[in-house]
């Protein structure tokens, strides 16, 4: 069923200087540093829960690895791309990231699969058609 209602329920906010919208030039291999970095500090101590609820924070920061590839002021051809594209399917961390998250965003799932399953060509088609500013917009 479909109900149509006047008022808005929801209200989005654009922001141009947001991290969505501005290229970050090693914001994934960072991230990955700073994840194995959580994981080495707390996979043995009583704080293990803490890794498997940030785990799914940085399940975002692998999707934002290839959405920042899409930024238009990202200078990288596409050949450069789409090496960047095949770092992070291929990277060990992210894998496991991507093995283990969680997240309930359908835009976080539909890249978890994509990635999860090495889709690339896929992924360097949305990067390099810029289809990922329009999901990230919406």
């Amino acid at each position: 069923s479909i109900v149509y209602l006047k008022e808005k329920l929801y209200n989005y906010y654009y922001n141009n200087t947001s991290i969505m919208n501005n290229y970050k030039e090693n914001q994934f291999v960072v991230q990955m540093e700073i994840y194995n970095s959580f994981k080495c500090t707390l996979l043995n101590t009583s704080q293990r829960s803490f890794l498997e609820t940030v785990g799914s924070d940085f399940l975002v920061e692998v999707v934002y690895g290839v959405v920042n590839l899409s930024n238009r002021k990202c200078k990288y051809n596409y050949k450069e791309k789409y090496q960047k594209v095949l770092n992070i399917i291929n990277n060990e961390t992210a894998r496991e990231i991507i093995k283990d998250g969680n997240n309930s965003s359908i835009f976080i799932k539909i890249f978890q699969i994509l990635i999860k399953n090495e889709k690339k060509a896929i992924l360097f088609l949305l990067v390099n058609l810029n289809l990922l500013r329009f999901f990230t917009k919406m």
